[in-house]
């Protein structure tokens, strides 16, 4: 009787087993809310990653009872009581240490405008590390980097000035020996310090070449790690927050007329208006030598749902901030929401590069 019984069991288990294979696929986000629900999932915490490899439907989870299959890439989450608990399997991309699925959605645009003969602005992302040659990151270990950078200084001098920045600053930060900034617990230090070598280099490539005398750009990075965000800049382009409809700015111009909106004097359209208001007192590059300190440093945890904007003069010059705002409340299609922004720009001039990073986390 006990040897029937254990056979019994077993086929049950197999069988029971095997339906996992019919349920190891995608999830529709129609199908979130029903396919996982007592409590098993962290309220809000569910997310699409449709990067340009996989469409797949990934989310946080805290476990009560799990067994993971890294052969297969998947997560089976048990739910329920006793013998007959409810399968469903998830495919996943990434899952850490505490087995939480990670997300995170970005776009990235950029127009010349309807002045410029050129495009001085330039971008960088953690995902193009071997279009700056890198052999590949560690995002676990050093996060996420995004790097908005608007030349000045003349072309081609604009030009190669925020794309040596750019590049620069990632492979510096992906490739270098992080061990003797551990004292520091916040990175953006670290950035600041690169950024300050960077622009030292920068500053001797242009002394050195006739053509590029001069040149310097703008720079705004964002590094996502862990629960925090980190934020550095130079200059005048700026990184906004999206959170529960309002929009506010993280980063403070570095420039000749931003004191007068800090001591109220002028309000930031108002500032829009003065010709004076492109004239930066800090940038990567320039001949007056930057140290870390100028670089101006930022932090704040981020919450799920948060949209990061990095943009460069060519959009907030043109477009008020009411009006940015109104327009990322308009839809949650990142890619859809920064064609809106472009649009906006250009319908107001487009008098100047117009560079955007969307970040949603």
């Amino acid at each position: 009787m006990r040897i029937l019984a254990k056979t019994f069991l077993i086929l049950l288990v197999t069988a029971f087993l095997y339906s996992c294979h019919d349920l190891g696929r995608t999830v529709p986000i129609s199908e979130l809310d029903d396919s996982v629900s007592g409590g098993q999932v962290d309220d809000g915490n569910y997310s699409i990653n449709d990067n340009e490899t996989d469409n797949n439907y990934i989310l946080s989870f805290q476990f009560s009872c799990f067994f993971k299959a890294p052969e297969i890439q998947k997560i089976i989450l048990l739910q329920g009581s006793g013998l007959f608990k409810t399968i469903t399997v998830f495919r996943i991309i990434h899952i850490n240490s505490l087995f939480r699925v990670d997300f995170m959605k970005y776009c990235t645009v950029t127009d010349t405008g309807k002045i410029r003969q050129n495009n001085e602005d330039y971008i960088a992302v953690y995902e193009k590390h071997s279009s700056y040659g890198i052999e590949s990151i560690n995002t676990d270990h050093h996060g996420k980097l995004f790097v908005l950078c608007d030349g000045m200084g003349g072309v081609p001098g604009g030009a190669v000035a925020s794309k040596m920045a750019c590049e620069m600053l990632m492979r510096e930060y992906y490739t270098s020996d992080h061990t003797s900034y551990e004292r520091y617990e916040d990175p953006g230090y670290l950035l600041s310090v690169m950024i300050k070598d960077i622009s030292r280099r920068i500053m001797i490539h242009g002394l050195n070449n006739t053509r590029y005398y001069g040149m310097g750009t703008t720079l705004v990075s964002l590094l996502i790690k862990g629960e925090n965000s980190y934020i550095n800049s130079v200059g005048d382009s700026r990184l906004y927050c999206f959170r529960n409809n309002d929009l506010w700015q993280i980063t403070e111009d570095q420039s000749l007329v931003w004191p007068l909106y800090k001591k109220g004097i002028l309000t930031k359209d108002e500032l829009r208006m003065l010709p004076e208001n492109n004239i930066i007192t800090y940038a990567v590059g320039a001949e007056v030598y930057l140290t870390a300190e100028n670089v101006n440093r930022y932090s704040c945890a981020h919450s799920h749902g948060d949209i990061f904007l990095i943009c460069s003069d060519g959009l907030t010059d043109m477009v008020p901030e009411t009006l940015i705002r109104d327009l990322i409340c308009q839809t949650d299609n990142l890619e859809k929401c920064a064609e809106n922004l472009i649009s906006a720009a250009l319908d107001e001039g487009g008098r100047d590069n117009i560079s955007i990073v969307l970040v949603r986390i």
